[in-house]
């Protein structure tokens, strides 16, 4: 055999490992949004008071965190009276200071989410006008990276859910997109299920 057709086997064979390492990562998030819809669904029946609902909100942000590999990230309700989001649920290095921080719904990626009812991806929230910095600069965190996606129950708009920075920096992908997404609009359906005012109920 020669040189060549060793480095042609040697570059088949590189292929196929990072083919099959894409693969077991796919089947990975798969698995954490099956366990997340049946997580869901058992938190969700035990609702019955506020401490229950903070607990699903919680369960909701883990979860979402869980799909893409990631360890921060946000859920914010929506007030329509006071025209502002509230972030209820956060994990990651911010929670001390964003936890019950308010922004006005109409600002940043967040709001143009809930504008729009539509998911975005940014993989350099830097160079993207929409970006609220405020948030950043209220709470010394540095977001690069983000995935926000519409918590949506009733035809409504129901609130914010953004996961940062995945693990190894690299870019929220379009499966990351498409699980959370779908994850989120379970996770509203559920939530209008409980038929609560979320933001008053805070």
């Amino acid at each position: 055999m020669t040189i060549q057709s060793y480095q042609l086997m040697a570059a088949e064979i590189a292929q196929l490992r990072d083919e099959n390492k894409q693969l077991r990562d796919q089947v990975h998030r798969y698995r954490e949004f099956m366990a997340a819809l049946m997580e869901l669904d058992r938190t969700t029946e035990r609702v019955r008071g506020d401490e229950e609902l903070l607990h699903l909100l919680s369960r909701i942000l883990t979860d979402a965190l869980a799909i893409v590999e990631s360890q921060d990230g946000s859920l914010a309700l929506l007030d329509d009276e006071a025209a502002e989001l509230q972030f209820v649920i956060v994990h990651g290095d911010a929670e001390a200071l964003l936890t019950s921080y308010r922004m006005p719904s109409d600002e940043g990626i967040a709001g143009w989410v809930v504008a729009n009812q539509q998911p975005v991806r940014i993989e350099n929230v830097g160079l993207d006008e929409r970006f609220w910095p405020h948030v950043d600069q209220a709470t010394g965190f540095h977001t690069r990276s983000l995935l926000a996606v519409p918590l949506m129950g009733d035809d409504r708009v129901l609130g914010v859910v953004e996961v940062l920075n995945k693990r190894g920096d690299v870019p929220f992908d379009e499966l990351d997109e498409a699980l959370v997404t779908l994850f989120c609009r379970f996770s509203g359906q559920a939530l209008s299920s409980l038929d609560r005012d979320l933001p008053a109920a805070m």
